[in-house]
């Protein structure tokens, strides 16, 4: 049973993770200095995260503040690169749409720089995201593809060719469950009150 697409969510990044999608996701080569939520961020975004669409009066009511302060608020976390509100789709609702989560071990040539060769795999038209690991594994990659036969061809033609990318290992994802964005968000939300 296929879960409803939902039309937007929120995602929590960096700055340096705004931009194009070529760019890397916050590391464990190189983690930024993070930036300090206040009460009434934390508590916008935990209304944004129920719905992206959701109207700022509407927010404002809720928290008790001025319509004006919540998208003043928004507008310096947005600019801040705190966070971006995005349309996202459910990949298991779409016919002919495949999504995998594939685990990466970089090789001994790409261990001066394994950065470069995250990039590089997030550069890939159907990577979704990358992330790095502490583990077995350097890298995981989200590839959303048409078929399996296209999952295959990526896992064992396209990462292959990048260098610095070791064994890999692919995972089907059979259904998605919970997203919700950053979930502690919530959680800070209620340990500050």
């Amino acid at each position: 049973m296929s879960k409803k697409p939902e039309s937007s969510t929120l995602e929590v990044v960096p700055p340096e993770d705004m931009g194009s999608k070529s760019r890397p996701r916050r590391s464990r080569w190189a983690q930024p200095e993070g930036v300090r939520l206040d009460d009434l961020e934390k508590a916008i975004i935990s209304q944004l995260q129920d719905d992206g669409r959701k109207p700022f009066q509407t927010i404002a009511r809720e928290l008790g503040v001025d319509e004006k302060t919540v998208r003043n608020r928004v507008g310096r976390m947005r600019e801040r690169g705190m966070l971006r509100i995005i349309p996202t789709t459910e990949g298991n609702a779409l016919r002919d749409c495949i999504v995998a989560l594939v685990a990466i071990t970089i090789s001994q040539e790409g261990r001066s720089n394994p950065e470069a060769v995250a990039q590089r795999i997030a550069a890939l038209p159907c990577v979704s995201w990358v992330g790095a690991l502490l583990g077995r594994y350097d890298i995981i990659a989200e590839v959303v593809v048409e078929s399996r036969d296209a999952l295959a061809r990526f896992q064992m033609n396209d990462l292959p060719k990048i260098p610095g990318v070791g064994l890999t290992e692919g995972f089907l994802v059979m259904s998605h469950y919970g997203s919700r964005g950053v979930p502690f968000v919530d959680e800070l939300l209620k340990q500050s009150q």
